[in-house]
């Protein structure tokens, strides 16, 4: 998730949806599998607005692994959330992670025992179920039914180069826009006591899940100049990456190829450029303006 987002006010700040959540009166924590050093999260969480951060020294201090698995992290969460007020949890898991050494699992893998998309397999029936744990545990605390509960991945899981992986029921057919799609798709799940049963079908990116969250918890965005949609109550927009592709419901518009870009259909059908000529328009854009952030500085201070 990318919470944090340039402000639009006359005095620019970064704000960030942990801040949001504590102006409006949310205790905030942050769990890391990894040491918080790493990626100099240690200060990145404080300046993102959490209360408090544990990472893998605060966790597992005696641990020799790189990262510690989900079993161990959310055991300790329910005696360290507070018992009174409103409370907001970020917790990044390792266990569906590389290299997806995990106990067995008991799928029945066929063909894909001890192949990467095999493992990974196990990776994410161990994690769904320690999930699955620790919301009970939250349960038992008579928390669940005042929660907002949101899962994303953020980054796949898998590729095209992974053995195993083109023998998946899910794997598409031997087209580089089919492909591109199912690398780049992770989950994103919201539940909680009220929320309707749907699915949202169009394409969404990890920009939109914060200002989504706010909106589903009313919190004021006025000034937070979130650059993402709330994928609930807005119109359908392309979502843009970075190396300068675009998707969105009716095509794909893949721009960083050494062959030149290339069009697709959602299906995965190839088209002439011009049919993606507006979505290349429209990426250019939102990159350019993604650019001038970082090029002139815009964003100066922050609102922890």
């Amino acid at each position: 998730m990318r919470p944090c987002s340039p402000s639009t006010s006359s005095r620019p700040k970064l704000s960030c949806l942990p801040s949001l959540l504590r102006k409006s009166g949310f205790e905030t924590l942050a769990f890391h599998g990894n040491d918080l050093s790493v990626y100099n999260r240690d200060d990145m969480y404080v300046t993102a607005g959490f209360n408090r951060r544990y990472g893998r020294r605060e966790l597992h201090p005696d641990s020799g692994r790189y990262e510690i698995p989900d079993r161990i992290i959310y055991a300790q969460i329910p005696a360290l959330i507070p018992r009174d007020g409103p409370f907001a949890l970020h917790v990044v898991s390792f266990s569906s992670h590389r290299p997806f050494h995990v106990p067995p699992q008991g799928l029945p893998l066929g063909k894909l025992q001890g192949t990467i998309a095999g493992d990974y397999l196990e990776s994410i029936r161990y994690a769904d179920t320690a999930l699955g744990e620790l919301l009970q545990a939250l349960e038992a605390q008579r928390l669940m039914a005042r929660t907002l509960l949101v899962v994303y991945g953020d980054h796949a899981g898998i590729n095209r180069g992974d053995i195993g992986t083109i023998d998946l029921p899910t794997a598409p057919p031997p087209n580089e826009g089919a492909w591109f799609v199912f690398e780049r798709r992770v989950p994103l799940l919201f539940v909680g006591e009220g929320l309707p049963a749907a699915v949202v079908a169009t394409p969404a990116g990890q920009i939109d899940i914060a200002p989504t969250i706010a909106g589903l918890l009313h919190l004021p965005t006025e000034h937070a100049g979130f650059l993402g949609r709330d994928l609930l109550r807005t119109d359908e927009r392309p979502v843009v990456f970075w190396s300068g592709n675009v998707l969105d419901s009716d095509h794909l518009y893949l721009e960083g190829r050494a062959a030149g870009p290339l069009c697709f259909t959602a299906k995965g059908a190839t088209v002439p450029g011009s049919a993606c000529e507006s979505l290349a328009a429209f990426g250019r854009r939102e990159r350019g303006q993604a650019q001038l952030i970082l090029d002139a500085d815009l964003v100066t201070s922050v609102d922890p």
